[in-house]
């Protein structure tokens, strides 16, 4: 596993990773001190940026690229298997914790170094140790031109909120101490504040996305039940064509609720809405355009279609209508199911025009089918008008296919 790097607050504008400003000798002299603070032999050299490891930008050691390759070194993050029994794990992390305010402290009370605190960025990598433990390290900041962390309760305010902000951004949440950290206690206040810190590793819910994609997977490629309107089979958007001549009356209870249904069914998916038209003989449409099922629409269709259907009486002349669908459709530029409900309409009439409509439909997706479950009588039979309706409708999805079976249907229409 490849460490990474935790960044806080970047360097001021001017002052790149390397970067010496224009007082090197007080830069040397800085970076000396620190070097020589952290090679007594007391001072926990292990939760700290090594030297070779970093350069100096005038007011803080900055990591290179490549550094921090070491297992063994930095604070523990950790947490316990079972806290009810055993805190050993959060023990190391305490007194780990508690090591690097020491070195902070260490670091302050050398000559001018005064000012000294941690950096915000901080160097987090996997450690050899137990339960998706990390490790953590700091740098060192003393800006020589800025003696405000001289201040013992600043600096211990600023050092704890970055140790924190490193603990959160490894994955990690603290649930003890639970009283707040108080800056007025300084340096020594943040030992003993470190001395009780214990750690919770909150779940990662990245952990779940190899299986919620693959829930999608499932989800998409999973057979979808065939939606149907009056058992005739329909996909994609849907336009219906209807015949509100006298001789219907007794259709249309059935069909606004056939709508009702169909229309819950085809806005019940996850992504985009179909859309949805109705269309009365001649041309009259009930929205203008195909619409998409939204809650509006829904609504407005439950609500008015049925008195659009009873004020809205149309003859039984099929061909204006399918001209509106084909502009329609063609607008939309999707897959789209034409459903023609009339028991009036001869093949004759279909016969004279079948060329012009087919070629609206040319470049477009279509589904056109006719509603025959309403005209069945107790055989299963149904008019000649309504075979006529569906030999129209078998012409419109496959215009070749029709007339290489069918070459002699029309032919005295022509």
């Amino acid at each position: 596993m490849l460490p990474f790097r935790l960044k806080g607050h970047s360097g001021p504008s001017g002052s790149p990773e390397g970067q010496r400003d224009n007082e090197p000798h007080k830069n040397l002299d800085i970076v000396a001190k620190i070097a020589a603070c952290q090679a007594q032999h007391n001072f926990p050299r292990n939760l700290f940026w090594r030297p070779e490891e970093t350069a100096w930008d005038g007011k803080r050691q900055r990591l290179k690229g490549g550094s921090g390759d070491g297992k063994s070194f930095g604070a523990r993050l950790q947490v316990d298997a079972d806290a009810a029994k055993d805190q050993t794990r959060s023990g190391e992390t305490q007194a780990d914790l508690a090591s690097l305010v020491q070195g902070i402290r260490m670091l302050r009370k050398s000559p001018g170094l005064e000012n000294a605190v941690i950096t915000s960025q901080a160097f987090s990598m996997r450690g050899l140790i137990a339960q998706s433990g990390r490790r953590l390290r700091f740098g060192v900041e003393c800006d020589p031109g800025n003696q405000r962390f001289q201040d013992e309760t600043k600096a211990a305010k600023i050092s704890h909120g970055r140790i924190v902000r490193a603990i959160h951004r490894s994955g990690f949440r603290i649930v003890a101490p639970e009283q707040p950290f108080d800056p007025a206690l300084g340096i020594d206040g943040l030992e003993a504040w470190a001395n009780e810190v214990r750690l919770v590793k909150p779940f990662d819910y990245r952990r779940l996305a190899p299986l919620l994609l693959l829930a999608l997977l499932v989800f998409l490629l999973w057979p979808k039940e065939p939606l149907d309107f009056f058992g005739e089979e329909i996909d994609g958007n849907l336009i219906i064509i209807v015949d509100t001549s006298k001789s219907m009356d007794e259709f249309m209870p059935q069909l606004a609720s056939e709508v009702n249904r169909v229309i819950e069914k085809m806005s019940s998916g996850l992504f985009a809405k179909p859309h949805f038209e109705v269309i009365v003989m001649g041309e009259t449409p009930f929205f203008g355009g195909l619409t998409p099922l939204d809650t509006q629409a829904k609504n407005r269709i439950a609500e008015e279609l049925p008195s659009f259907l009873h004020d809205n009486r149309g003859q039984s002349v099929t061909l204006p209508a399918f001209r509106l669908a084909a502009r329609y459709v063609a607008e939309m530029k999707n897959p789209t199911s034409i459903v023609a409900i009339t028991d009036a309409v001869t093949l004759e009439d279909y016969c004279k025009e079948r060329k012009e409509i087919a070629a609206l439909f040319e470049d477009t997706e279509v589904n056109v089918q006719v509603v025959r479950q309403l005209f069945e009588d107790e055989a299963g039979n149904v008019s000649q008008e309504v075979e006529d309706l569906s030999e129209f409708a078998a012409y419109l999805n496959d215009p070749e296919e029709y007339e290489k079976d069918n070459r002699q249907k029309c032919q005295n229409t022509n």
